[in-house]
């Protein structure tokens, strides 16, 4: 099941430049995606590429950051203030990336879609649209 996740421009570049190999969640998703659209947030808000889902791992913010940190693109203080009040977080690792030639505004998809707060689940015809944007 493929996913429409917003992130952070400077998270969204990092992740599609291979340094950011975790994007972490403070909440889980109903099912594991498989892929994940990256749609990178204000000022740029548009999709700007993807990436494969290795695995989702839950844990607490301390024992993510043990497991993930070094790979996060974030440093510790940040993490620590983005899971402050949480007992339990997740990490997305990233598995292959891939860019558009032409970002997508979500108003050029066929089918109206908003920024999703999180994230939303795609059905198979936005999803092959996206990626047929290489």
């Amino acid at each position: 099941m493929p996913i429409l996740l917003s992130i952070k421009p400077r998270f969204a570049r990092a992740i599609l430049a291979g340094t950011k190999r975790f994007e972490f969640r403070r909440r889980g998703f109903a099912a594991t995606p498989d892929h994940v659209a990256i749609y990178s947030t204000s000022p740029e808000q548009q999709i700007i590429g993807w990436f494969d889902v290795e695995r989702v791992i839950e844990d607490t913010p301390e024992a993510l950051w043990e497991r993930c940190g070094h790979a996060g693109g974030i440093e510790r203080e940040e993490f620590m203030a983005y899971y402050e009040g949480c007992t339990t977080g997740f990490a997305i690792e990233i598995g292959d990336t891939e860019s558009l030639g032409t970002p997508i505004s979500l108003s050029d998809l066929p089918v109206p879609v908003t920024a999703p707060q999180s994230y939303r689940n795609l059905d198979d015809t936005l999803w092959n649209e996206i990626a047929s944007h290489r």
